[in-house]
């Protein structure tokens, strides 16, 4: 194999939320990283929801924002609705949600990367993790080139074995249109280690000049919106209202009549589902007694005609999401920009696989712990970005840069498009 003339401290494989940040701490700190993914023009991107936040999850981006993280401070350069919700409990369960511009909030993003110092970003598929006497090395892409580093983070969102779901139809992706994972995910297994599966799905795009919006009720950004970042002065996006609405009685007869026809009944779909944004047969399923369920027609950018559906998700055949949608009350011309799907994806493995230091168990301990001094390179980082009264770096410098000496650092994918995944891998 021939190898890149550059050795890494650390390659991160994926250019998700979590991807980017764990790339930018390290580099910040010092090290010299390699950020890798399947599309460079796919850096940071919004695939489904296009926004940040809300309960829990607000809380974790306000999180890395206070260790110095980027996230919150793309969202606050992109957002185009800002809502603050559960205002009507008490102050400890506020959370702040943004809708932003998903095509901003990936440029944003990946201009940050762009100019960090010692960062490089390089678009190419890893295939498998180079091993040296037991120990990480490096990868190798689908070309068979290789990449050395001394330790590597694999934040491969919904990419590992990626399969699309729209009714019994199935092909290979990570996300619609883009290219699945199956190498690395084959090499990890002859590794030994155990890969769980996962599903997540995505609501129907509709085009914005089809929809009778009178017929839903508005719902503007707060008069007097507070910035997501800590660092942030002033909010200059301009703002977007959404839409509120419901399903109909005639929404639930056609989900009902073909729950057979979904891939989520029909037996396709064979995956742990998430515990948030249930598909709309589930809905019908667990709430029959329920005569309407809200859905929430949100912006997807300042410059396109796309509206994201918000609980409009189902695994349904294309002839029934068209349907389906046209029975929603204001949505009787609507037209589908792009249809909705079920995505399962293979995370890395699960949590019980992993030490108390993160590392994965199966390979072998670091050579440093509790009471040893970790690399020179990484207590120099550590005493410079200390030095710095803005931001906490002790407890990310000690989590995202233990795998140094060639081990392995994993984050399963749990949230692409709010930030939870950052709370993961940074296990805040």
């Amino acid at each position: 194999m021939t190898f890149y003339r550059k050795k890494y401290d650390i390659i991160v494989v994926g250019a998700g939320h979590a991807g980017c940040e764990a790339a930018l701490a390290a580099a910040r700190m010092g090290c010299s990283v390699l950020l890798m993914a399947i599309d460079l023009d796919k850096v940071a991107a919004m695939p489904c929801s296009p926004s940040i936040g809300g309960m829990a999850k607000g809380q974790l981006v306000k999180e890395i924002d206070a260790l110095g993280g980027e996230m919150a401070k793309i969202t606050d350069k992109t957002a185009i609705q800002y809502r603050t919700l559960n205002t009507k409990k008490g102050p400890a369960v506020h959370s702040s949600r943004t809708q932003n511009d998903k095509i901003r909030y990936h440029m944003a993003m990946k201009a940050v990367l762009e100019k960090q110092p010692n960062l490089d970003l390089k678009q190419a598929m890893v295939d498998r993790l180079v091993m040296e006497n037991g120990r990480v090395v490096g990868v190798e892409d689908q070309t068979g080139f290789g990449y050395p580093a001394d330790a590597v983070v694999l934040a491969t969102g919904t990419f590992l074995s990626g399969l699309v779901h729209i009714g019994f139809n199935s092909f290979k992706a990570g996300r619609a249109g883009e290219f699945a994972s199956y190498g690395l995910p084959a090499h990890l297994k002859t590794l030994g280690f155990e890969l769980g599966r996962m599903k997540t799905g995505t609501p129907p795009r509709l085009k914005k000049s089809s929809i009778d919006f009178n017929a839903f009720v508005k719902h503007g950004t707060e008069e007097d919106p507070v910035p997501f970042s800590f660092f942030t002065e002033k909010i200059v996006m301009p703002q977007l209202p959404s839409y509120i609405g419901h399903t109909s009685k005639r929404s639930h007869q056609i989900v009902e009549k073909n729950l057979k026809r979904s891939a989520l009944y029909g037996g396709i779909i064979k995956g742990v589902s998430a515990r948030y944004c249930p598909s709309f047969e589930d809905k019908i399923v667990r709430f029959p007694h329920k005569e309407k369920h809200q859905i929430i027609l949100e912006p997807e950018g300042l410059d396109t005609d796309e509206i994201y559906a918000s609980g409009l998700g189902n695994s349904l055949p294309m002839e029934i999401q068209i349907q389906f949608v046209r029975s929603v009350k204001g949505s009787i011309l609507s037209i589908l920009s792009r249809r909705w799907k079920q995505n399962g994806f293979q995370a890395f493995s699960w949590p019980a696989r992993l030490t108390g230091h993160r590392d994965m168990k199966r390979l072998p301990p670091r050579g440093y712990g509790p009471g040893s001094m970790p690399p020179a390179k990484l207590r120099e980082g550590r005493r410079l970005f200390l030095t710095d009264p803005r931001r906490i770096w002790l407890l990310w410098s000690m989590i995202l840069l233990h795998g140094a000496h060639g081990n392995l650092t994993a984050c399963s994918h749990l949230g692409l498009n709010t930030g939870s995944c950052c709370g993961r891998i940074m296990q805040i």
